[in-house]
């Protein structure tokens, strides 16, 4: 089985696709499938996954597919910089789907109210 990560935050689903696929070498002989898959979606096109390995078929499933061609349409940065609604960014630094680039480049694409503490108390007080 594939090892996929949600999209980050910041960042294009299908960019975070290909990142998440890439960053696990026990993918190595599922790369090319995956990333002509990725680049199909992208297109907007739908993928045969009879044509792929079995280990890619759950992460490309037909069902999915339309949500993987609108979402890899999507950049959440753009969103962030468009909405007037509040929007809560977290982030860890040993988070694997989130990196802190990820992190920052939501923040400097909203007008955002910044509550950066170590401290639980200071960001429940927010």
């Amino acid at each position: 089985m594939a090892s996929f990560s949600p999209p980050r935050r910041g960042d294009r689903s299908e960019t975070s696709s290909r990142s998440s696929l890439h960053a696990n070498d026990a993918n190595a002989t599922l790369l090319s499938a995956a990333d002509h898959a990725n680049n199909e979606l992208t297109a907007g096109r739908r993928v045969d996954i009879a044509k792929m390995p079995p280990a890619l078929a759950s992460l490309f499933n037909p069902a999915v597919q339309p949500f993987l061609i609108s979402s890899f349409a999507l950049d959440p940065a753009e969103l962030a910089a468009k909405t007037k609604l509040p929007i809560l960014i977290l982030q860890g630094k040993r988070d694997m789907q989130v990196s802190v680039a990820d992190a920052e480049r939501l923040e400097q694409s909203a007008s955002l109210k910044q509550v950066k503490s170590n401290e639980p108390a200071a960001t429940l007080a927010t």
